[in-house]
C-alpha cells in the first residue's frame, strides 16, 4: 500500500512517551528532524530495557525457583553448599542488560550526528567513536578543529558538556559495553547470585542477588545511566538551538 502522501502517526510503546518529551521531531526541521526521530526511538528502547530489567529482578527469589529444582535434582548435598558459589543463569536478563548499553552507545552516536545536521561543524560526524581509545574522541577533535565560521562558542561549549559526562558515566558506560560486545576471555554470563541455605535437612533458596556493575545493583545502575543520558541530551540539544551570544 502507498503511504507516501499520507500523515505518519505514531502510536508509542511502553517509554515512548519519555523518549519523545526529550527528543521531539517536530520541533526540528531539515537533516535535524530525522536524527531526532531515530533518537527518540532510541532512547524509546532504552525506556523499555530498564524497565524489563527492573521487572525481572523485582521477585529475584521466585524467578530463581527452577535452579532450587535443578539443584535438588542434581542431588545436590548440603556439604556443597559450604564448597560453591552458585550462579541461576537467565537468558532474558542477559539479553536485557546487553541491549541497554548498547542502546546507550546508539543514542550517543545517533545524538552527536547532531552537530553536522545543525551546521556546528563543517565535516562528516558519524557517530560517539573512539580515537587513540578515547571514547567519544573523534566528535571532540572535530569540535575542536572544524566549526563553521561563527559556531566556535557553540563548539566549545558542546566539548565541555561531553567531556563533562564522559567523565561522570560515559566513558565506564561504553567500557562495559565493549566488556559485553567482546568478551575477556573467562568472562562470567550476567547471572543471578544464588545463596542456598540447609534448614531442617532441607535444601531451600534463601536469596537470589541481580547482576552487578561496579558494586551497584544492576535495577539502580540502569536508572542512574537513563537519567544521565536523558539529561545529556536535554543539554546537548540546548546548546544546538541557544541563540548567538
Amino acid at each position: 500500500m502507498d503511504t507516501t502522501d499520507k500523515i505518519p502517526v505514531i502510536l508509542l510503546g511502553p517509554g515512548g512517551s519519555s523518549a519523545f518529551r526529550v527528543f521531539n521531531p517536530n520541533e526540528w526541521s531539515g537533516r535535524s528532524k530525522q536524527v531526532v526521530h531515530s533518537c527518540a526511538a532510541e532512547l524509546s528502547c532504552l525506556h523499555f530495557g530498564q524497565m524489563l530489567i527492573e521487572k525481572i529482578c523485582r521477585y529475584p527469589a521466585g524467578r530463581c525457583r527452577p535452579h532450587l529444582d535443578t539443584l535438588l535434582n542434581s542431588k545436590g548435598t548440603e556439604s556443597s553448599l559450604t564448597r560453591c558459589t552458585f550462579f541461576g543463569q537467565d537468558l532474558e536478563l542477559h539479553l536485557a542488560i546487553e541491549g541497554f548499553f548498547a542502546s546507550i552507545k546508539t543514542t550517543l552516536d545517533l545524538l552527536v550526528q547532531l552537530i553536522q545536521a545543525e551546521d556546528v561543524v563543517r565535516v562528516h560526524v558519524e557517530g560517539f567513536n573512539k580515537a587513540r581509545g578515547d571514547p567519544g574522541g573523534r566528535v571532540l577533535s572535530i569540535l575542536g578543529s572544524n566549526a563553521v565560521a561563527g559556531k566556535e562558542p557553540t563548539c566549545r561549549r558542546i566539548a565541555e558538556l561531553i567531556c563533562d559526562h564522559k567523565r561522570r558515566w560515559i566513558d565506564r558506560a561504553i567500557q562495559v559495553r565493549d566488556e559485553f560486545v567482546h568478551p575477556p576471555q573467562g568472562a562470567q554470563d550476567l547471572m543471578f547470585e544464588l545463596h542456598f541455605a540447609s534448614r531442617e535437612g532441607q535444601i531451600v533458596l534463601q536469596d537470589a542477588a541481580a547482576p552487578r556493575i561496579d558494586g551497584e545493583s544492576i535495577v539502580v545502575y540502569s536508572q542512574d545511566r537513563l537519567a544521565d543520558l536523558a539529561k545529556f541530551s536535554v543539554d546537548f540539544l540546548a546548546l544546538l538551538r541557544a541563540p548567538k551570544a
